[in-house]
């Protein structure tokens, strides 16, 4: 990844496709890298932080001299593709500078409605540029129709990161799966160092009074002074140890 660059990637849209571009740079931004990642490798960021969306509008005839160094200072080009978008001028005109900068492989086609060199107009969701360069055929296109939204994103990721979609996508399926676990989980654990924190006694006891009466009626009491430290061991023996290694358990038959 060039650290040299501003942004992680530029996402080039269609006005009519803005909620598509608005989901996938939430759903880019607020992913976290592993940590194995970007603790090894100085070069992997914590965060894919912070993603170019254009919210502003273009001036006539030409491209924002803002939206040409974005541009120029992000390390890949998401093209939200769509019939929309194959038909705006502006998409097309990002597209060509991203391309005239050399960097046509790093453009990454993020397919939401379309066939790509369909060479029909009302489903073409490729802008010219790409159409008539002769590598945009070799493109790796991220479709949603054919991942699903979710994995659609994870794809991108991994191309962000130059990892390998399988890899991302375990872990994100675990993430999910453990997310609500640990919602229970640590409330928990807090409870226990609570109670840990509260009833600071050494042993529990069981306190034996044999109580003479006056009318030689003698009364046996028995009771037991709980110590809030076993409450905290139960809890704590019921939670597993460590939340990241969690496994899923299996399917009753």
């Amino acid at each position: 990844m060039n650290v040299e660059h501003k942004y992680h990637a530029f996402i080039s849209y269609s006005r009519k496709d803005v909620m598509w571009a608005k989901w996938l740079q939430s759903k880019l931004e607020v992913y976290r890298t592993p940590k194995s990642l970007y603790k090894n490798y100085p070069d992997y960021p914590n965060r894919l932080r912070p993603i170019f969306t254009d919210v502003n509008d273009l001036a006539a005839g030409s491209l924002s001299d803002i939206l040409q160094e974005s541009l120029a200072n992000s390390d890949f080009l998401i093209l939200i593709c769509s019939p929309e978008s194959a038909h705006s001028q502006w998409v097309n005109k990002e597209v060509q500078i991203y391309i005239d900068l050399g960097r046509i492989y790093h453009i990454i086609p993020f397919v939401i409605e379309g066939i790509p060199f369909s060479k029909d107009p009302d489903t073409e969701c490729y802008p010219e540029a790409l159409l008539k360069h002769p590598d945009g055929r070799h493109l790796l296109a991220v479709n949603i129709n054919d991942f699903g939204q979710e994995a659609a994103a994870i794809k991108v990721i991994a191309r962000l990161l130059n990892l390998r979609f399988d890899i991302l996508w375990q872990r994100h399926k675990r993430n999910k799966w453990t997310t609500p676990l640990k919602l229970i989980y640590y409330p928990f654990k807090y409870l226990k160092d609570i109670i840990r924190a509260c009833f600071n006694s050494s042993e529990t006891d069981i306190i034996d009074n044999y109580i003479p009466q006056k009318d030689n009626t003698d009364i046996f009491i028995s009771y037991r002074r709980i110590d809030g430290r076993d409450v905290a061991r139960t809890i704590e023996q019921a939670l597993p140890i460590d939340m990241n290694v969690i496994s899923r358990p299996a399917k009753s038959v």
